[in-house]
């Protein structure tokens, strides 16, 4: 009986033992989990705000270029620049953050080439503003690249949010889990050790009742109880019930309280400072007198040392020496306790953050949507703008193809009669004033074509196909060459066809080779030459002749309405040729500019897209 008493009490403490270290284990295990979880948590939430960041510079550089090309004020070009380096810093922050091989792939291939698009056509508006190119400039606008690009970035940026959103789901939906292992775990084990102290309680009563049968049995009782109860590693006292004076203590309550038995034996609770608090003491005792016994009941305790310890309670009333006596099994449960709290601290350190995350997220979007929703009134502004100019544009079309010829076909048709009726009668100074007036009138003519045709060409839809473009040289030049009877010497190399409108395309080409004509005319050996070349994956097709040229710093002004460089005494002409070929080449979304000297020649070059 003692042996079996012995080896039951042996594997109870054992099993104990066991549940308290797995206790330890499995906390310190699962809370490093719950560690891990939360780290990828707060990480994909630091993505999530560098992402919002990155999402509110790009709109900084659209407004900076749009306030610059609208306003042409220098104070828009250095939020420019700060949106280009927050652009840079937040991209390689995410970059070297982002470890989610899909979100990389999106980052790397998708967010981060339309990034340096929407940079590069920021730059490029800037420089057309600062070259007063206003065509060019409401060209971009009005074909909608940065919207396109800005557009793109926003879908690119909430498809990264939305899959940084299931990662943060499953990962809180594992941190849950873990918690709840955790918890579902200590509840387990401390039922184990409730188990465990009944147990140890009905093998001490079978032992008491075994101890009145016999006295050897007594004395056999009397050691094993002393055993299990002095030597237990659970807490244990023995105290009566009345006054709850104290009649013994093992050494692991001795020990854990600082005292020693001298200090205890004898006392009540309350003398040796070991009292139960209020109220927590008055339900204990009332619920001792009804159910005669107390289970896990958790209470805070001061040792001699100072500390405060957490401490589960069992009482049980048992009959020694027939006296009614209670004993009580206290359980240091203060490391569960801190883990518990730890865990609960965490836990709603967790929620806050979530909450403040969830709150700036609406902040941002709020934000971002009144941002959009200004944006977007104000393209339709400019937009109603642009149609407003381009129908004040159509009635001054009107207006001059028949208000201003009429006029002019007055004058030509007087003149005619009055030189039929009267020319015999004049003399030679009023023919050549005649003839003054028919040619101006006839050059304003030509003028007002002119005109009609650039203002045309903005409202003109383009019709692209492949255009064989050494055809179209070939033919403007053979009708040329017939009208100078060979005068020019000409070098025609090789062109590679074009995708571009027919029409336009062939017009650009008559009005390059007729000002190369006209300039280099008055050359002792006038020489054109025709060809093209490769530059930045793009054909570039040129003119050159070794005519007049013009001089360098007035270049600007060759592609601009009525600028003339050479005075209509030198050559003729009414100065819109070659802005009505930046026009065309704009229009194809290409670019022309001009190279030359005075006296050296001048050549011309242009791209389609």
């Amino acid at each position: 009986m003692n042996s079996f008493i012995n080896r039951s009490m042996t594997v109870a403490v054992t099993l104990l033992i066991i549940a308290v270290l797995s206790v330890i284990f499995i906390s310190i295990l699962q809370f490093r989990e719950i560690r891990e979880t939360n780290s990828i948590i707060t990480r994909n939430e630091e993505n999530r705000y560098l992402m919002q960041q990155l999402l509110l510079s790009v709109l900084d550089n659209e407004t900076g270029a749009r306030g610059y090309v609208i306003t042409g004020k220098e104070e828009f070009l250095q939020p420019l620049k700060n949106s280009e380096l927050s652009l840079l810093k937040f991209r390689k922050e995410l970059s070297i953050k982002t470890i989610n091989p899909v979100l990389a792939g999106l980052l790397k291939d998708s967010l981060s080439p339309l990034i340096d698009k929407r940079i590069e056509f920021s730059r490029q508006m800037v420089s057309l503003r600062k070259e007063n190119n206003e065509d060019k400039v409401r060209t971009l606008v009005v074909g909608g690249e940065g919207k396109h690009y800005t557009d793109e970035l926003r879908r690119i940026s909430e498809k990264m949010n939305d899959i940084r959103t299931g990662i943060l789901n499953d990962q809180r939906k594992i941190n849950e889990q873990s918690i709840y292992r955790l918890n579902l775990f200590l509840y387990i084990t401390l039922g184990f050790i409730f188990i465990l102290s009944i147990v140890n309680f009905r093998e001490i009563i079978r032992f008491a009742n075994r101890q009145k049968e016999t006295e050897a049995e007594l004395k056999k009782g009397k050691e094993v109880f002393s055993t299990l109860f002095y030597k237990s590693a659970v807490m244990k006292l023995i105290f009566e019930p009345s006054e709850i004076r104290i009649l013994d203590v093992n050494e692991s309550f001795c020990s854990f309280f600082g005292y020693s038995k001298e200090d205890l034996i004898g006392k009540t609770t309350s003398e040796a400072g070991i009292l139960i608090p209020s109220p927590l003491r008055e339900q204990v005792l009332e619920k001792f007198a009804i159910n005669g016994s107390i289970r896990n009941v958790e209470s805070q305790f001061k040792t001699q040392r100072g500390e405060l310890k957490w401490i589960s309670i069992n009482l049980d009333k048992v009959d020694i020496q027939n006296h009614h006596w209670i004993i009580g099994s206290y359980i240091d449960i203060t490391d569960l306790k801190k883990q518990q709290e730890i865990i609960a601290n965490y836990n709603r350190e967790l929620e806050e953050r979530v909450f403040e995350k969830t709150r700036e997220l609406i902040k941002n979007e709020e934000e971002l949507k009144a941002l959009n929703e200004t944006l977007e009134r104000k393209v339709l502004e400019r937009t109603a703008q642009l149609e407003k100019a381009n129908k004040e544009m159509e009635a001054f079309s009107y207006s001059v193809s028949h208000d201003l010829r009429a006029p002019l076909r007055g004058i030509i048709g007087f003149a005619n009669i009055i030189e039929e009726d009267y020319g015999s009668k004049m003399e030679q100074e009023e023919k050549r004033l005649f003839t003054i007036i028919k040619n101006n009138t006839q050059k304003m003519g030509n003028l007002i074509d002119d005109l009609l045709a650039f203002s045309r060409l903005g409202r003109k839809e383009l019709t692209r196909t492949d255009v064989d473009m050494e055809a179209i040289v070939k033919e403007t030049v053979n009708e040329v060459d017939q009208k100078l009877a060979g005068k020019i010497e000409w070098i025609l190399n090789p062109l590679p066809p074009a995708v571009a409108d027919y029409s336009t395309i062939k017009q650009v080409w008559n009005n390059l080779i007729g000002n190369a004509v006209k300039y280099s005319s008055k050359t002792e050996h006038p020489k054109i030459e025709i060809g093209s070349f490769e530059k930045d994956n793009k054909k570039v097709y040129f003119i050159k002749d070794n005519g007049v040229g013009f001089d360098p710093k007035y270049k600007d002004k060759l592609f601009r309405v009525f600028q003339r460089l050479h005075s209509e005494n030198e050559f003729e002409g009414t100065g819109i040729g070659l802005a009505l070929s930046d026009k065309i080449i704009t229009r194809h979304g290409g670019n022309i500019w001009a190279e030359g000297d005075i006296n050296k020649g001048a050549s011309f070059y242009f791209t389609l897209l």
